[in-house]
């Protein structure tokens, strides 16, 4: 699903393409009813078969990755601030929206998705 919702974004501004990464956390919210996949398959991960432990490292691993390269581009095309470290910004953002959308379920409050975003942002864009 991953792959799909990255080729629908097609070749838009780096920038845009980290703000659609965080409408689609907010999405994944359904108005703050879900969590993150990925945040719960770590809650259960140590009980979970191997093959679906094997499968969510990947999942990271490949949102991780996608997040630097978009990084690393930004910074050339001057979208991102320049002092980035693209490998520790892209955890970063993973991490950030993932325990936003815990935090919106536990509050019942979508504020706590839109104020990561913002932080986001405010970190990264110049």
């Amino acid at each position: 699903m991953f792959d799909l919702w990255i080729k629908r974004l097609g070749p838009i501004p780096n920038k845009d393409k980290l703000v659609e990464f965080g409408i689609m956390y907010s999405e994944l919210s359904n108005n703050g009813m879900r969590i993150c996949p990925i945040g719960m398959v770590a809650a259960e991960y140590p009980n979970m078969p191997i093959s679906i432990q094997e499968n969510a490292q990947k999942l990271i691993l490949k949102s991780e990755k996608w997040l630097e390269a978009l990084i690393i581009e930004g910074i050339k095309t001057k979208e991102f601030k320049q002092d980035l470290n693209p490998e520790e910004t892209s955890r970063q953002v993973i991490y950030s929206l993932s325990g936003a959308l815990k935090m919106a379920r536990i509050f019942k409050d979508l504020n706590r998705i839109s104020s990561a975003q913002q932080a986001l942002k405010e970190q990264i864009f110049f």
